[in-house]
């Protein structure tokens, strides 16, 4: 049983890195221009300065992805007292807004098409996520989804 629980996050190891060199030539011209586009039309940095997530093991690890926000677009949301009732929303609709004044105009593009999203290929190939798994949370949302999550009954 150990053996092939071995093999099988070996060969999903190998398949990962392997997918992500493949898919990661085809959107690099897509990244270099995202990449761009975010430098000119905002300030602040081509990746977004996220929270840590958790992985595998309860592992922190920082997630990369195009910035699409605001800078200081997390901290404001859980600090500034002008996000108060936003915030409340965004932990009411399991973590997402449907209507985020935080958004760039170039962020609302590159996340209806999940642009934002390709830098997290650098995360595979370092072995933090995995083509294919569990969300990684933020510690604050694995947490209140942890509280949901009701314990089974003793029998």
């Amino acid at each position: 049983m150990f053996r092939g629980a071995f093999y099988n996050s070996y060969i999903k190891r190998v398949l990962d890195i392997v997918l992500v060199l493949i898919i990661g030539v085809v959107f690099l011209p897509i990244s270099l221009i995202a990449a761009i586009l975010i430098k000119i039309t905002s300030k602040g940095p081509i990746l977004a300065d996220v929270p840590n997530r958790v992985g595998k093991d309860q592992n922190t690890f920082k997630m990369y992805k195009f910035r699409s926000m605001i800078l200081n677009a997390h901290q404001l949301l859980r600090e500034d007292e002008k996000f108060k009732q936003l915030y409340q929303q965004y932990k009411n609709g399991s973590y997402k807004l449907k209507q985020d004044p935080r958004i760039t105009p170039i962020g609302r593009y590159i996340r209806r098409h999940s642009i934002d999203e390709i830098p997290q290929f650098l995360n595979v190939l370092k072995g933090e996520m995995s083509i294919v798994g569990p969300r990684a949370y933020y510690p604050d949302e694995l947490e209140e989804q942890q509280k949901n999550i009701q314990k089974p009954k003793n029998s």
